[in-house]
């Protein structure tokens, strides 16, 4: 069992990986008891009531807590993998389908925004890691992590800082809006509507723990540069 975490995550640069103590596997978070450095990995399923929307079960576990005893520098050299596509979940028609489904929800006000997804199947030809090495090269992000589990794998990278306790502080960082060039992004109506929508719905939902007046937006519309895009 291995994870292996980007420098985001430890507000570092560079790749480490963690010292795994122990590993949990609980089906909800109210069962973790006497953890003082984990990392968690929650799987959720939206109720069929929510959005009358079919969801199968899945085999994985809803909880995995990985209890850490540290970390440390992580240096390897990576080699060379690659991914052939068996299948998708979704045929084009079905896609469409779900895309006006969406727009429904939105209309309706069932939902600000909702991330429509579908499983694509691959061979690869090579190890997880190195698949995982190889995607970090090409799009460095602040917060990627290889999870090996044995009985399967976990590869996720991502720009986006959802939510951060330091003390009695807690920071929140979305991102809405993807571009190859900073001044689409300045020009997008679009993307900046997106943007004020996901900021206010964060801050509203701050107001509801934090002290009255103490929620504040420092940073808005604020472009990060990345290797092949901009945020």
């Amino acid at each position: 069992m291995r994870l292996i975490l980007s420098g985001g995550w430890l507000k570092e640069r560079g790749i480490f990986e963690a010292n795994v103590k122990k590993v949990h596997f609980l089906n909800s978070l109210k069962d973790l008891k006497d953890v003082k450095l984990g990392f968690i990995v929650l799987s959720y399923h939206l109720s069929s009531q929510t959005l009358n929307l079919h969801l199968k079960d899945s085999s994985y576990p809803k909880v995995i807590i990985l209890e850490l005893e540290g970390f440390s520098p992580f240096n390897r050299k990576r080699k060379d993998t690659n991914l052939k596509l068996l299948a998708s979940s979704l045929d084009e028609k079905a896609y469409v389908e779900r895309v006006k489904k969406v727009k429904e929800f939105i209309s309706e006000g069932v939902v600000y925004q909702l991330n429509l997804t579908c499983r694509f199947d691959f061979h690869l030809d090579g190890k997880p890691l190195d698949l995982f090495l190889k995607y970090y090269k090409a799009q460095p992000v602040p917060y990627a992590f290889f999870l090996d589990l044995e009985d399967f794998y976990l590869i996720s990278g991502s720009m986006e800082l959802f939510l951060e306790k330091r003390g009695n502080k807690l920071v929140s960082k979305p991102i809405k809006g993807t571009a190859k060039r900073k001044k689409d992004l300045e020009k997008s109506q679009k993307d900046k509507a997106e943007n004020l929508m996901i900021t206010d719905m964060v801050r509203n939902d701050l107001s509801r723990v934090a002290m009255p007046g103490s929620v504040r937006v420092e940073e808005l519309f604020k472009i990060e540069r990345f290797k092949t895009l901009f945020q």
